[in-house]
């Protein structure tokens, strides 16, 4: 039992140790710069969030100053390392004020000389206008005015892939097929169709692809291109749907006793 009590007071104080938090060091009154052995209060410090510097500011950066002195041997020893400084690019040294401005960077000067940061940035530039100028497409205009047919008979073949797609329709349309169906004039009402790309709003004109019988999808035999109006009219509506609207409206205008010049038997028609 002693033993069991023993290791169960081992894990109680390792896991003290671990939950408890660390000393915060005070950050008011003095502190004793470890380099220069003077006593300086705390602002005189560079700090973190964990931990206080041991040297002071004034000790750190003439460190620092001294490990750039050692990495950089061909620059003059003179009263500030950064009196001269050395370009990667043209591998030369060059003043201090001769480098551009980087607050960012130690000393407030960037890597780079103004000659050399110029013509980086100009070949940046110069590599980002050829970048763009290769993404940069031409047009969808241009290229349907030098075949608005083509550009329709496309247009008519992708929206309809798209549509067969959506209603899980069959379809075996192509590009040639579509061509082979392009008629100067509706058949439907006989008017001329526009295939002009002028963006109007009227699209009474502008041809559309119909099927005759819906239920078979888009598949060759069963389309043909027909006037907007005409399609918009026609829809979806069966052969027999379409002469009782047309019987119904003569009915309406000329009377309910007027019938169909053309006696036409609606049983079994499609």
């Amino acid at each position: 039992m002693h033993g069991i009590f023993a290791l169960e007071e081992r894990v109680n104080l390792s896991f003290r140790s671990i939950c408890v938090p660390r000393p915060v060091i005070p950050r008011v009154g003095l502190r004793t710069c470890k380099t220069c052995k003077k006593a300086l209060p705390f602002s005189a410090f560079y700090t973190t969030t964990k931990q206080v510097f041991t040297s002071c500011k004034s000790c750190t950066i003439e460190a620092s100053k001294i490990r750039y002195r050692k990495q950089h041997p061909e620059i003059r020893q003179r009263s500030s390392p950064f009196d001269d400084k050395r370009c990667p690019v043209c591998e030369t040294v060059k003043p201090y004020t001769e480098f551009e401005k980087s607050p960012s960077r130690w000393g407030g000067r960037g890597a780079y000389c103004h000659a050399c940061k110029r013509l980086k940035n100009q070949e940046s530039r110069q590599r980002q206008i050829d970048i763009n100028n290769a993404r940069k497409r031409v047009p969808w205009r241009e290229v349907a005015a030098l075949d608005p047919l083509f550009h329709h008979a496309n247009g008519m073949l992708k929206r309809a892939r798209a549509r067969a797609i959506k209603g899980n329709l069959p379809f075996d349309l192509d590009i040639e097929h579509i061509q082979t169906l392009i008629v100067p004039i509706c058949p439907v009402l006989g008017v001329k169709l526009n295939y002009t790309l002028v963006n109007n709003t009227d699209r009474t004109d502008s041809p559309s692809l119909d099927r005759f019988n819906p239920a078979l999808g888009y598949v060759k035999g069963n389309v043909a291109i027909i006037s907007w109006r005409a399609n918009r009219i026609k829809m979806d509506a069966t052969t027999a749907e379409l002469l009782k609207i047309t019987e119904w409206m003569i009915q309406r205008k000329f009377g309910a006793q007027t019938k169909l010049s053309v006696h036409i038997n609606l049983k079994g028609v499609v």
